[in-house]
């Protein structure tokens, strides 16, 4: 969603230098542990389920009408699978919400 989603994918250190730089900007870091609550059969990872799609994207509508006119920075842990499970909760987030398509 132009002007008002952005994601980052790091660890600790590097969310505090960006949450400090972030600061002064109408931007607003958040996070969840949406796409950790899994699990998993074998190797497998997430996506999770319907459920975990639908709290995912109400909590973040919500955040989205609540700090209206700031950019929400979705921030996640940097490594493969949280990537995927994120990447996949937001794209649920913009055809949902966003009225995109697949």
């Amino acid at each position: 969603i132009p002007h008002r989603l952005a994601f980052f994918s790091g660890g600790c250190v590097q969310v505090k230098r960006l949450k400090q730089q972030l600061e002064a900007r109408r931007h607003r870091l958040i996070s969840s542990d949406l796409h950790h609550r899994y699990f998993p059969f074998a190797a497998d990872f997430g996506p999770g389920n319907l459920s975990i799609v639908h709290r995912f994207c109400t909590s973040f509508a919500k955040r989205m009408a609540i700090d209206d006119g700031q950019v929400l920075v979705y921030c996640f842990q940097d490594n493969f699978e949280a990537r995927a499970n994120a990447s996949f909760l937001l794209g649920a987030l913009m055809m949902l919400y966003g009225g995109w398509t697949p």
